[in-house]
């Protein structure tokens, strides 16, 4: 993901006097994309060892340690609701613990498990306060927490609107405004860096290149990017609002088990099904309803979110999916035990017996994958981005050693480009969402064809490429493509030992008039 990148950029520019800037990006615009509160923490990162890369193991303790704080503040929520208990809440945990997303998402430095941390803290919280005489101060605390989770992820605002609803069907006005009120000042407190500004953000639209007004806007703006851009017509949010739908209620089991082929994709997609039927179940008690409202809310927010990432979106919630599912399979484990007591009906016992052998199937996939699988899968993606690393390092040290401080360069690790050599860097474009959510080849064709726009408008010198750009891309061979043929026209000035990494001269982007510029400037910038 870029955005790790981006969150430890802007906690140097807070730890060096710089303000909440993206530093990277040419004209260092005010950060108006992420609230600031990830970024300040990581500031102190920065403070302490100023040296990067050495500072990412900083980065990912502190990650680790958010990563700890959520799997306490899991084991006390699930603790404390109805039908679970404490042994079982301990067993949940362990399970979490292991889960390989978990795992995967404590090695970055990203906002989720900060998130995850706050959000089931406040939970824990509420349903502390639910079953017991709680003080004001109580509130207040919870009020404040719930509104500093907006400023690690805006989708906190689905917390904040999830207890508050709780709380006021319970009739329990007078919490429900202390905490509305503590969260609104906090939200308020931590949001103004991205909302207001000395220095103002760019301005988009005016350019007459989209190329160009799609970066900037997906560097600045979630909205105007996203849904401004992302979803241009009615049909188009519908389009995303059922795959979303779809999405949301099928991956609970794939995030659980793994995904082991098509089939196997299937057959963990149908043990979703008892996660969300235990949830509902569970419902009824006032406690799960602080859960299931916060939830509704957060699920309101991620069907019209044009990227689907259910591990990301989901994976806040796999506590509480658990429980859910643990609830359900208690249920059913019981009438299977039922139907298969000696004396019972052949037909009944059939009828058990299916059930039980696929979630012992299911299960036993599960345990195959958080033990073995995906822990042998780490060991070798890790290594493989270890050796790419080393060739983009030849090519950060050549970028050091041979440009001047003022050069730009265009590259898809832009902002990591940036924390090695110092060099101002963008993406050359920002593919729109509808790429990815609506198969459509022809914005994505547009978009392609724009993928000068952006480099040209900020006079970037340089460009560099690596075989790996787009492996995030919804069609990496139609970008490689396209890249090709921009490579082919702009001279190489480096190449890495294996050959993964290459520099171009990107001068003719600025220099049309070049009798070498203008014979290439319909495969830069066709019309």
């Amino acid at each position: 993901f870029q955005d790790d990148s981006i969150y430890f950029t802007t906690a140097k520019a807070l730890a060096d006097g710089q303000g909440y800037k993206l530093v990277s990006f040419p004209g260092s615009p005010p950060e108006t994309k992420y609230p600031i509160a990830y970024s300040w923490l990581l500031s102190f990162v920065w403070k302490l060892n100023p040296n990067f890369p050495d500072n990412l193991r900083l980065a990912i303790h502190l990650t680790e340690f958010f990563g700890c704080w959520s799997l306490i503040a899991g084991f006390f929520l699930l603790r404390s609701l109805s039908d679970i208990g404490e042994s079982a809440a301990l067993c949940l945990t362990a399970v979490c613990a292991l889960q390989p997303v978990f795992l995967r998402t404590s090695g970055l430095v990203m906002s989720d498990l900060p998130f995850m941390a706050c959000m089931l803290t406040v939970l824990a919280l509420c349903v502390s306060a639910n079953s017991t005489r709680s003080s004001p101060w109580m509130y207040v605390l919870i009020g404040t927490l719930a509104g500093l989770s907006v400023g690690i992820r805006t989708v906190g605002v689905a917390l904040v609107a999830g207890i508050c609803c709780a709380f006021i069907l319970r009739k329990a006005f007078r919490p429900a405004l202390i905490i509305a009120a503590a969260a609104s000042f906090a939200m308020l407190l931590v949001m103004s860096p991205t909302l207001f500004h000395r220095v103002a953000p760019l301005s988009l639209g005016a350019s007459g290149e989209p190329g160009w007004d799609q970066v900037a806007a997906y560097y600045t703006s979630y909205a105007k990017f996203q849904w401004g851009m992302g979803v241009p017509s009615f049909g188009a949010l519908l389009h995303l609002v059922l795959l979303n739908l779809f999405v949301l209620v099928s991956s609970p089991g794939p995030i659980l088990v793994g995904t082991f082929g098509k089939i196997g994709a299937y057959a963990a997609m149908v043990l979703s099904f008892p996660m969300w039927v235990g949830l509902l179940r569970q419902s009824r008690h006032s406690e799960w309803k602080l859960v299931t409202f916060t939830m509704l809310f957060y699920g309101c927010v991620i069907l019209v979110w044009p990227y689907p990432q259910p591990e990301r979106f989901l994976l806040p919630f796999i506590p509480v999916l658990l429980s859910g599912l643990w609830c359900e399979i208690r249920r059913i484990g019981a009438l299977v035990i039922k139907r298969l007591r000696p004396g019972t009906p052949i037909g009944e016992r059939i009828s058990a017996s299916v059930p039980a052998c696929f979630l012992f199937c299911i299960f036993g996939m599960a345990a195959w994958n958080s033990v073995v699988r995906d822990p042998r899968a780490r060991r070798v993606a890790a290594d493989s981005q270890a050796a790419a690393l080393e060739e983009r390092k030849e090519a950060y040290r050549w970028i050091r050693d041979h440009t001047s401080p003022g050069d730009r360069v265009a590259a898809w690790k832009d902002v990591v480009l940036y924390l090695y050599t110092g060099r101002q860097s963008l993406r050359p474009i920002a593919t729109l969402p509808q790429a990815f959510y609506a198969e459509d080849l022809k914005s994505e064709k547009d978009d392609l064809a724009h993928i000068c726009d952006a480099p040209r408008h900020v006079g970037v010198r340089y460009w560099m490429t690596t075989t790996d750009d787009f492996n995030l891309e919804p069609h990496p061979d139609r970008f490689a493509a396209r890249m090709a043929e921009v490579g082919r026209v702009l001279p190489i000035v480096f190449r890495s030992s294996g050959g993964n990494v290459q520099i171009h001269d990107a001068s003719c982007l600025n220099d049309q008039e070049r009798p070498a510029c203008r014979a290439i400037g319909q495969i830069l910038f066709p019309k």
